[in-house]
Parts: C-alpha cells; structure tokens; sequence
C-alpha cells in the first residue's frame, strides 16, 4: 500500500548480473536516507540472489507482522527494507521458486507493507526480468522512472539494451544511465586507466538520448564494503570515489522530485 502522491517509485535496472546494480542500490538509497532526508523504501525483488539484507549488513533480522500487515526491517530510522532473504533459513540452500510464487511474495511486499508515508522507493529488479518485475509494472503505476546500470563490456551493453526496451515498452521514464566498473585509478601513478571502450556505452546513450548520470570506478574498497555489509559511502567517507556517488543521487533526487 502507498500514496502515489507522496511516494517516488523508482526501479533499478540491468538485465545482467555482476553489474554493481545492487551495489549502486544500496548506496543511492543510504544517501537519500542521509544526505537528503528522505523517508527511503527498499524492495528487493531478486528471489534467487537475495544480497541486500548481508550488502546493508542487516541479514540477521526477520520481518515482522503487526494489524495483519508486514513490517519492513529498519536499517536507519528513516530507511527500511523488505527482501526475500529475510525468510530464509539456511542460505547454503538453492531457493526453488516457481512463477506464481514469485507473483505472490512480490505482491506481498507491494501491497503487505504501508509504503504510504514513505518519499521514495527503490525496486531491485533482478536481471532475469521475472514474474517479481512484472507484478510491479502491473501493480504499481505510474513508476516515476527507472535507472539503468551496465559495464561497458560489449555484452553487458547488449544486455543492457533489453532493459531499456522493457522500460520503454512499459512507458517507464528512464531518468539515466550510470557506468560501471568504468575505469581503475593506478596505484602507482593515478593514472586513469579506462577498462572498456567508452565509446560504444556513450553512443547506446546516445542513441536512446539518455543522461550519464556517472561513471563508478573498479575501487577495492567497495568491493570490500559489499562483503563487510556496510554501505560503501558511510564506510569510506574520506575516500574520493564517493562523490561519484552523490553525484548520481542527487541527479535521481532532481528528476524525481522535480
């Protein structure tokens, strides 16, 4: 349950796996909450790989039911999330979900919590683009807009490209796209060493006429804030690479509450 008046719904994108869009998720959403103030949502909708809880470090708590409906857990006083992997019992297990299944959880998740009073929500679309996506884009609308993450690997670009006729054939906004893993600061002289050609992530940019909302770099130490479950700009606050991430926040936080 929400109020579209009040709350942003935004989706994230990538139609492949091992682009760093949880990564980025995860940090967009730890900004908002701290930087902007606002009243952060997150719903994780990748039932196979359910990272978020362990990525915000909070993986040890369960949802809670009160009035009949599902309590998202808190990670902040005003961020707050739900994840399939918050039901799980031995992580070492393959989670076997069917179709349906997937419609019903992602339903509860949409409909089983009070977003009402929330600013923003943020949706992480798993890359399989499932019957959990399918069940947002039927249930929510209008979706305030969509944000798509990709390397610039040839075949992440093609991947990458289905996310965006999915958006489009949904008529979901895209507010831009962000490139990552995009280059590698040398330890040694810092030098910017460019690990794909930009040019063919530019021209798909192009092509579509989407914003650069900002390039990430392949940095050790987000790698390292993911596996310690603390979100890389509250663990290496001091560490340059994070203006790039408040960079590509605060051009989410301009379009959508434009």
């Amino acid at each position: 349950m929400m109020n579209k008046n009040k709350t942003k719904v935004v989706l994230l994108l990538s139609n492949k796996g091992g682009t760093g869009k949880s990564t980025l998720l995860t940090n967009t959403a730890y900004l908002l909450a701290t930087l902007f103030g606002k009243k952060v949502g997150v719903i994780d909708l990748d039932f196979h790989s359910p990272d978020l809880p362990s990525m915000f470090g909070v993986e040890s708590r369960k949802l809670g039911i009160q009035n009949k409906r599902l309590m998202p857990v808190k990670v902040l006083p005003n961020l707050y999330m739900v994840s399939y992997g918050f039901y799980l019992t031995d992580k070492k297990l393959p989670i076997i979900m069917r179709g349906i299944e997937e419609r019903l959880v992602a339903d509860q998740f949409i409909n089983s919590v009070d977003w009402s009073e929330f600013d923003v929500l943020l949706i992480d679309v798993p890359a399989n683009l499932s019957d959990g996506a399918l069940t947002v884009v039927d249930q929510i609308k209008p979706i305030d807009g969509a944000v798509i993450t990709t390397s610039s690997q040839d075949i992440s670009l093609t991947d990458t490209e289905r996310s965006i006729q999915f958006a489009l054939q949904y008529s979901i906004p895209i507010l831009g796209m962000v490139e990552n893993m995009s280059y590698l600061n040398c330890p040694q002289c810092s030098a910017k060493l460019e690990l794909y050609k930009r040019e063919n992530f530019e021209g798909l940019a192009d092509f579509y006429k989407l914003d650069i909302l900002g390039r990430i770099p392949f940095e050790r130490e987000i790698l390292i804030s993911v596996d310690v479950g603390v979100p890389f700009v509250e663990k290496c606050k001091e560490n340059a690479q994070v203006e790039s991430f408040k960079q590509i926040t605060e051009k989410i936080h301009q379009k959508i509450f434009k």
